[in-house]
């Protein structure tokens, strides 16, 4: 049997995260195959009960408190390694980021889907150690997260690209970043008038980690990239990024929707 912290948990956690065996074994260096019989092992030993649910994601059915704690002496393990050992997730419009070549941040987990409150509830349980999201223009407060802004800008709207059914070419708003990563697949241009709102891209991160060393190291690393990357996209606001000196923002809770319909 796999060691259960450095062998067993990366796999249950990388199921949970992706909700997909192929990408696991990509992620843990192992075939399909022994990917699902090291989480069936892992469900067994500690009596989780874990496994994909009804709605699709994959958790634990029992025992949440002693998968909790393993999941806290992981992330522990993590922290005192490089900060190349950690685990975030970007969004679609910052890719390059975190596909670059060669790399500049540590490789960000491909998630199956961008929801805030999964994203939440994944650093919650400290299955995730940090995220960057975009979301609406607005005061985050409350809850065990704090939100680190990163760029501001206007919410463009656009003709969605045409889709099947009745409601072709919605009319959409989207990022900046949004919008350059859409322009490499399709001819869009932003409509001649605004959409009267504003997102704002953020670190999120559980407010006690902000004091570990590798943590302080992958912000300032992501900070330093969205300026490298992003310097030149029009209509960006980096002003609260400038005034930043400490990565020590007051205590602010995670997004509760998503900023566009698009995603």
């Amino acid at each position: 049997m796999p060691d259960v912290l450095l062998d067993g948990l990366p796999v249950l956690d990388f199921l949970e995260i992706t909700l997909n065996t192929h990408k696991v074994a990509h992620l843990t260096g192992r075939d399909q195959s022994s990917v699902s019989r090291i989480h069936r092992k892992m469900s067994e030993l500690l009596g989780i009960d874990f496994g994909k649910q009804r709605d699709g994601i994959y958790r634990a059915g029992a025992n949440q408190a002693l998968l909790n704690g393993l999941r806290q002496s992981s992330q522990w393990l993590r922290l005192n390694q490089q900060s190349s050992e950690l685990r975030w997730v970007g969004h679609p419009g910052n890719r390059p980021l975190h596909r670059g070549k060669p790399p500049v941040l540590p490789a960000a987990v491909e998630l199956h889907s961008a929801q805030h409150q999964r994203i939440a509830a994944l650093l919650e349980q400290r299955v995730l150690d940090l995220a960057v999201v975009e979301t609406e223009d607005r005061t985050l407060a409350g809850g065990p997260l704090t939100a680190l802004p990163l760029v501001r800008y206007p919410l463009l709207l656009i003709q969605a690209p045409e889709s099947p059914g009745p409601q072709a070419h919605p009319r959409v708003c989207v990022s900046p970043l949004q919008l350059q990563a859409a322009q490499k697949v399709h001819p869009l241009e932003p409509l001649p008038w605004p959409s009267g709102r504003t997102g704002i891209d953020v670190i999120l991160v559980r407010t006690e980690l902000l004091f570990s060393p590798a943590i302080g190291q992958l912000i300032q690393a992501i900070r330093a990239s969205y300026r490298r990357h992003f310097e030149a996209v029009p209509g960006l606001d980096w002003t609260e990024l400038d005034s930043l000196n400490s990565p020590q923002p007051p205590s602010c809770s995670p997004p509760p929707s998503a900023a566009c319909a698009s995603r």
